[in-house]
């Protein structure tokens, strides 16, 4: 039953398309294109968790936090830092006064130094910590930025991702500074700043990674007013605990820290808006898929979660998540744990490949080396369109010219250009949707 649902969801385009009174620019135009079939349950809650648990199964990045080990050992937390750590060469970054300069080794062994993992020398007890506000999920345990090029490039390759408020995570390990823990998250692992965690017991923890009621975020940023004055960022997907619900009103617990860092909750009533929060998860459809992803259109580009936004693979594990499904945080990893995958050849022309992806589930992802889009489906002439946040496409001319950077999330065909002048469409690896198994 579930592969003909399947078949079903994939011949979408063979049914009558209906009313285009919608621009391709809208939602509404790619669910129309759906018709009735748009609206299907792709998988149930409890193929939801099968899924996620086979995700975990090729990530190992990815984790059941309810399950994690009391416990690691001194060499595998070592081993969590080292490998994370990024090589400066061929880097820039900029000093305390702006000037631009090359990492130098030096740059490097003081950053190096931060991490403390030389004293890490006995089994390390996890402790238990929840995020109290939207921070930054790094690979060294600085501020200090790494980047290719000053200008419009915006890729600081020590910035992992971002972490919203209510977000429990194991904590590790302490930096030499101690101004920064390693912390392992649903689906990454970093440093984050110690100021930015409250720490608590296991069984507190534990209600905030499986909460019995929450709120998910279905906006591309919902801003939510705690005590006084004082508001705080949550982006889509992101889970609120919830502890009730009267007439217009939901009342959530906001984690905050107290002097010493602990936890403490605070009762917080925000309105009742279903245009920007659901109870529970959203059913997993293709139109919720599509919608949601449009409600990132227009947003700048945000490297690892900078600029309180979303690179191509943030996107697509927020859209994911507002469903239940937790994707791991990088495309290639994303990829690699997709359910149902169709690969696509190098040697595949243009022409094979369109109606390979026309076939594709509206929602499917499309993986090309360090970039994914959501396939919204094909218009009435065939044409695939996609939805990607966006940093960079084009080739480099003798000027350097021909590069654009929209650093934007839009809609687009695959004819964009990518670095190797070939276009999106040929440099497709795959194609890959979740289904269940």
């Amino acid at each position: 039953m579930k592969r003909i649902c399947f078949c079903l969801l994939c011949l979408w385009l063979l049914l009558p398309a209906g009313g285009h009174a919608a621009s391709m620019m809208e939602a509404a135009y790619w669910e129309a294109r759906a018709g009735s079939l748009g609206d299907v349950q792709v998988a149930t809650r409890e193929e939801i968790r099968g899924m996620n648990a086979a995700i975990r199964e090729k990530d190992d990045f990815s984790v059941d936090l309810a399950t994690y080990p009391e416990e690691l050992s001194a060499e595998t937390v070592r081993g969590f830092i080292r490998e994370l750590t990024p090589s400066g060469a061929g880097l820039s970054t900029r000093d305390e006064n702006g000037a631009e300069h090359r990492v130098t080794p030096q740059d490097e062994e003081e950053l190096l130094s931060l991490r403390g993992d030389d004293d890490i020398t006995k089994p390390v007890a996890v402790r238990y910590a929840i995020t109290v506000t939207r921070t930054n999920l790094r690979f060294l345990p600085t501020e200090q930025a790494w980047f290719d090029a000053a200008g419009s490039r915006k890729e600081d390759r020590l910035q992992g991702t971002a972490a919203d408020p209510a977000e429990p995570v194991a904590v590790l390990a302490d930096s030499e500074d101690k101004k920064y823990c390693f912390v392992q998250m649903r689906n990454y692992r970093g440093w984050v700043e110690k100021k930015t965690l409250a720490f608590t017991d296991r069984a507190v923890w534990l209600s905030y990674v499986s909460p019995d009621r929450f709120l998910v975020v279905t906006v591309n940023l919902a801003t939510v007013q705690t005590h006084g004055d004082h508001k705080e960022i949550f982006q889509m997907g992101s889970r609120i605990p919830l502890l009730g619900h009267a007439w217009q009103v939901w009342t959530v617990r906001i984690p905050r820290a107290d002097a010493s860092g602990r936890l403490e909750e605070q009762k917080v009533a925000i309105p009742h808006d279903v245009k920007m929060f659901h109870e529970g998860y959203l059913s997993y459809t293709t139109n919720n898929l599509v919608r949601q992803s449009f409600r990132f259109i227009g947003d700048v580009y945000g490297w690892g979660g900078l600029d309180n936004s979303v690179d191509s693979s943030a996107l697509a594990a927020d859209v994911y998540r507002t469903v239940g499904i937790e994707l791991p945080r990088d495309s290639a990893r994303q990829e690699m744990a997709m359910s149902h995958i169709v690969k696509l050849p190098e040697i595949l022309t243009e022409a094979e490949r369109i109606p390979v992806i026309a076939t594709a589930m509206p929602g499917s992802l499309l993986f090309q080396p360090g970039q994914v889009s959501v396939l919204l489906g094909t218009t009435t002439e065939g044409k695939p369109m996609v939805l990607q946040a966006l940093y960079s496409y084009g080739t480099k001319g003798t000027n350097g010219d021909e590069v654009q950077y929209p650093c934007r999330v839009l809609l687009s065909s695959l004819n964009l250009l990518g670095e190797d002048g070939r276009t999106f469409c040929r440099r497709l690896t795959s194609v890959g949707t979740m289904i269940p198994e």
